[in-house]
């Protein structure tokens, strides 16, 4: 009988144990999932502060069963898409919160940020009075849309005083000072203020090829620190021994030293695999030069200009070696011809950009700038400055004439065709005015 009761007791404890443990799970769970969801919250808010959009839109979308209905993360998760090129998603979550009652200062902030992402010039009107009287974060969402468009469409003096203002707001900001580096390095090239922004580029993002190559270039282009830009070289092609630009300034740099057998072995261990890089063609050749190897001078500056026929010091170059080889008279004349005429245009290259940064809504101004460079066998940037001729005057004949010219010389002849039928179609508009700025 004892026995029994001993048994019963037993079993008594193990119930009472067993209902604590689900009483336990009941009410932990749920309190450890608030606990991660909130976790995830901060950990978005955080990885926004820092512009790793990326990590937002996981931590967002992890705490999104408990904040469903809450406007800020609706609008939250709608500004980390958007900045991720999401604009249809974005625009639901912005409905979204709008109906649950968030701020409408807020949502109409983000949707004029999306309109204008999208390309809606007209967003631009509304986005310049929200600058003016909006609070340092939404001037900041402004400035981070604003920068990079008018940086794109060349306005470069609008664009200065917004980047200045955006590194003075968020001095740790990468994204910031990224802009604020490319932007002066066109308005103020070779400055020492143009270094400064690029140098604190790199020491903010020590892991940027753009920011750590770039500023190599600089140095180079000045002619100073090389021991620096050395360094920056050498631990990036630790990390990436396999970068082509990289292993070439690192050669230009050793040419810089006098350390000419180090850089001849980086330019021959580029040649041997296959690179076409011209300005690897450029440097042995013009080394060649230097030392009286004529032949061998021609035959890597002609390859050179192959792979960039605007390249002026290459031609330049050229005409030096076939004069000094005794080549015959009409190729001669034909690499000084081929020189002048790339340094010229490379003058007016110069020019021309800078009239498109005091007067960025002429059209002609781009469509002509973008025919130098295709002249010039610069496809590339020659249509990025046509195309941006069309989006701020859809009807610019010359540069629906331009490219369709250039793409039926270029056999493509389904390119060409719709320049070519509106061609056909619409009257001249040579002579009406050009647009203004929104």
């Amino acid at each position: 009988m004892v026995h029994d009761r001993r048994r019963t007791t037993r079993w008594r404890y193990w119930i009472q144990a067993g209902v604590l443990i689900l009483l336990l799970l009941g009410f932990g769970w749920p309190t450890w999932s608030y606990v991660l969801a909130v976790r995830d919250w901060r950990s978005a808010q955080h990885a926004a502060e820092i512009e790793d959009w990326q990590s937002a839109r996981e931590h967002l979308h992890a705490c999104q069963w408990l904040w469903q209905y809450s406007p800020s993360w609706h609008l939250a998760y709608a500004r980390t898409l958007r900045h991720l090129g999401d604009g249809k998603l974005a625009r639901q979550h912005i409905l979204q919160a709008e109906r649950l009652g968030h701020d409408a200062q807020a949502v109409a902030l983000e949707k004029a940020l999306l309109r204008y992402q999208e390309g809606d010039l007209t967003a631009e009107k509304d986005l310049g009075e929200m600058y003016q009287q909006g609070p340092p974060g939404a001037v900041v969402e402004i400035l981070q849309v604003l920068v990079p468009r008018l940086l794109a469409q060349f306005r470069l003096p609008e664009a200065g005083p917004l980047s200045e203002h955006w590194v003075k707001l968020r001095p740790e900001s990468v994204t910031a000072w990224k802009y604020r580096a490319q932007l002066l390095e066109r308005l103020h090239p070779n400055s020492d203020e143009t270094v400064a922004a690029w140098r604190h580029w790199c020491y903010l993002a020590p892991q940027d090829r753009m920011a750590r190559l770039g500023l190599v270039r600089l140095l180079l282009q000045r002619r100073e620190r090389i021991e620096e830009a050395v360094t920056l070289l050498e631990e990036h092609l630790l990390q990436s021994p396999a970068d082509e630009e990289g292993r070439l300034l690192l050669a230009e740099c050793r040419f810089l030293q006098g350390d000419h057998e180090a850089a001849l072995e980086l330019l021959h261990t580029l040649m041997a695999a296959g690179t076409v890089q011209p300005r690897a063609y450029w440097l042995r050749g013009r080394w060649y030069l230097q030392m009286g190897d004529f032949s061998r001078a021609v035959s890597d500056l002609r390859r050179a200009v192959e792979l960039d026929p605007s390249h002026p010091d290459a031609w330049y170059n050229l005409f030096q070696a076939l004069q000094q080889a005794g080549a015959p008279a009409d190729q001669v004349r034909q690499a000084e011809e081929r020189w002048r005429q790339c340094d010229q245009d490379l003058r007016q290259a110069g020019q021309l950009a800078r009239r498109i940064g005091e007067q960025p809504w002429d059209p002609d101004l781009r469509q002509e700038l973008g025919e130098l460079f295709l002249r010039n066998g610069q496809e590339t940037e020659g249509l990025r400055w046509l195309h941006s001729a069309l989006q701020i005057r859809p009807d610019h004949q010359p540069t629906h004439r331009t490219l369709a010219e250039y793409h039926q010389r270029q056999g493509r002849p389904d390119l060409a065709a719709p320049h070519r039928q509106f061609l056909n179609t619409t009257p001249d508009s040579r002579n009406s005015p050009h647009p203004t700025p929104p």
